[in-house]
C-alpha cells in the first residue's frame, strides 16, 4: 500500500514544530503510549462532532518502518485512502476510531481515539441574537458578520437542574445571559454599549454563579472596571465593584474571580495597581454597597500579589484561591501559592515543588471535591489539596495532564475530576479518570473551537458533564 510517505512525514514534521496547528487541519493529539509513533489526527472542519456528519481526518505519523495502514471504527461508515479517512459518524453518543500501523517487522501499533457525538443543530441558519441558543443538546448563537462572539463563556446548573450561561460578543462588545429550562432558552443582553448607559465590555472574561434561589450573579469587566450584575424576577441590577482609587495594572486583562460566600453573599477578588499589584477582597453587603479590603499575606513585604484563578468558599466562610507573589520572602522571584482568607487572617500554602509546575496560566480553575478538599486545574496538571489547620500544613498531590499542556480549560467534580482542555490549535477534550479514585486519564474528543474560553459543569443529579465554548463566531453548548 502506498502511504504517501512524503506528505505524511511533512505533516508529522510540521506538527512537531508546532504541535497544535497544521495547514491540513486541527491536530487531535494522541495521548496513548503509541504517541512516539503516531502524533494524532488532523481534522478538516471545526465545531462539535455531529451525529450523522461526515468527518475527514488524516493520520499524523512518521512513516519510517511503516509497511501497512488500516482504519476501523466502532460504528459508522469509513472510506479510507492511505493516511486519510472519511468517517460518517454514527447515531450514537460516542464512537471510537482506530488506526493500526503494521511495521516492517510485522509488529503492530494500534491507536484508538474516543469521540463524544451530539445531535445536529435544528436550525443552522440562525443569524440574530433573538434566534440564538436554539435547541438542546447543541445550541448556538450565530451572529454572522454583524455579531461575532467573543472570547468568554461560563455555564452552571442550579439546584433545579436548570442551565445558566454567560458569554461575551466582540463586534459590538456585550455580555449575554441565557437560561435553559429543559425545553427552551431564554437569552438576553445583560450589558453592552448604549446611550448614557452601559459601556465597552471586556470580551475575555465572564464569571457566573447561581444562588440557591436560581438567581444568576455575573462578574465582568466594563470600561476597564470591575462590574457585577444580578437578576431578580425580570429586573437586572448592575453595580461597579472597584473604584477610581483601585486602578488596574492592565485594564483589559486584570484578573478577577467571583463566588458566593457561606451566607450566599457575592464576593469578589481582583487586582489593583499602585507601584505593584495588590489583592482586593470585596463583599457585597447591601445593594450597590461593597466592602473592599486590601489583603496582604505573611511573607514579608508584599511587592506584588496576583490573583491566578477561581475563588472558593467553605461552609465556615473561609475563601481559597491561587496566587502568585513576589515579596521579600520569595527569594527575589514570583512564587505560586494557595491563599486563604477568613475575613481576618490571610494564610498561604506553597504550590511550588518538583515535579509540579505552578500557576502556568493566568486563570487556574478550581472545584470542591468534598468537605475540606478541592482540586485546581492548570495547563500542566491537576492539584488535589486537602485543607489542614493551620493552612500551611495542608497537603497536595499533583497529577500531570499533558506533555505540552492546555492553556485554557476548566474543572468540575462528580466524584472524580472532570476537566475541559482547550488546546491552542483549537482541539477540545473532556479529560476524566476511568473511574472514581486513582486511575489513568481518559481523553474524549469534543470538537474544535476558534474561541479562547471554555467551561464545564456537571448535572447535579446525574453527574453528566455539559460544556460551553466559542466556535466560528458562535457560542456553543453541548
Amino acid at each position: 500500500m502506498t502511504l504517501r510517505a512524503a506528505l505524511v512525514f511533512a505533516l508529522f514534521g510540521a506538527a512537531c514544530a508546532a504541535p497544535s496547528q497544521s495547514p491540513e487541519g486541527t491536530l487531535i493529539e494522541n495521548h496513548s503510549p503509541t504517541s512516539a509513533r503516531v502524533q494524532g489526527l488532523l481534522r478538516v472542519g471545526e465545531g462539535p462532532f455531529l451525529k450523522g456528519a461526515e468527518e475527514t481526518l488524516s493520520a499524523a505519523f512518521d512513516p519510517a518502518r511503516v509497511r501497512k495502514l488500516e482504519w476501523s471504527a466502532s460504528a459508522g461508515a469509513l472510506s479510507a485512502r492511505d493516511a486519510r479517512v472519511k468517517w460518517t459518524l454514527p447515531d450514537a453518543d460516542s464512537a471510537t476510531l482506530t488506526l493500526t500501523l503494521t511495521l516492517d517487522d510485522d509488529a503492530q501499533v494500534v491507536t484508538s481515539f474516543q469521540f463524544s457525538l451530539v445531535e445536529p443543530r435544528q436550525n443552522p441558519h440562525a443569524r440574530s441574537v433573538s434566534e440564538a441558543l436554539l435547541a438542546a443538546p447543541l445550541s448556538l448563537l450565530d451572529g454572522g458578520v454583524a455579531e461575532i462572539s467573543g472570547g468568554a463563556c461560563e455555564v452552571e446548573y442550579d439546584q433545579s437542574n436548570n442551565i445558566h450561561l454567560a458569554f461575551t460578543s466582540a463586534t459590538h462588545p456585550a455580555i449575554y445571559y441565557g437560561r435553559w429550562n429543559g425545553s427552551a432558552w431564554a437569552l438576553e443582553t445583560m450589558d453592552t454599549l448604549g446611550f448614557n448607559t452601559g459601556g465597552r465590555i471586556g470580551t475575555n472574561q465572564a464569571h457566573l454563579r447561581v444562588d440557591a434561589a436560581g438567581n444568576p450573579h455575573i462578574l465582568y469587566v466594563r470600561d476597564f472596571q470591575v462590574w457585577y450584575a444580578t437578576k431578580s424576577g425580570t429586573t437586572w441590577t448592575r453595580e461597579r465593584v472597584d473604584s477610581a482609587g483601585f486602578p488596574a495594572y492592565n485594564a483589559d486583562t486584570r484578573s478577577i474571580a467571583l463566588a458566593l460566600n457561606a451566607t450566599g453573599r457575592p464576593s469578589v477578588i481582583y487586582e489593583y495597581y499602585s507601584s505593584y499589584e495588590h489583592l482586593i477582597f470585596a463583599t457585597r453587603t447591601a445593594p450597590n454597597t461593597w466592602s473592599n479590603t486590601n489583603v496582604a499575606f505573611p511573607i514579608g513585604a508584599n511587592y506584588s500579589t496576583r490573583v491566578r484563578g477561581d475563588l472558593l468558599f467553605d461552609a465556615a466562610g473561609t475563601a481559597y484561591f491561587p496566587l502568585e507573589i513576589y515579596a521579600a520572602g520569595t527569594g527575589g522571584t514570583f512564587l505560586d501559592f494557595f491563599g486563604s482568607w477568613n475575613g481576618t487572617t490571610a494564610e498561604l500554602k506553597t504550590a511550588n515543588g518538583a515535579p509540579a509546575p505552578g500557576w502556568d496560566i493566568v486563570h487556574s480553575s478550581a472545584a470542591w471535591a468534598g468537605s475540606g478538599r478541592f482540586v485546581t486545574r492548570t495547563a500542566g496538571g491537576l492539584y488535589d489539596l486537602t485543607i489542614a489547620t493551620p493552612f500551611a500544613n495542608s497537603t497536595w498531590t499533583w497529577s500531570a495532564n499533558e506533555q505540552n499542556g492546555a492553556g485554557i480549560g476548566d474543572v468540575a467534580w462528580n466524584g472524580r475530576p472532570v476537566m475541559l482542555h482547550h488546546h491552542s490549535g483549537g482541539s477540545m477534550e473532556l479529560v476524566t479518570p476511568a473511574a472514581a479514585g486513582a486511575s489513568f486519564w481518559t481523553w474524549t474528543q469534543l470538537g474544535t473551537s476558534s474561541g479562547a474560553s471554555g467551561s464545564v459543569t456537571v448535572h447535579p443529579g446525574t453527574g453528566v458533564p455539559s460544556i460551553c465554548y466559542q466556535s466560528n463566531g458562535r457560542i456553543m453548548f453541548q
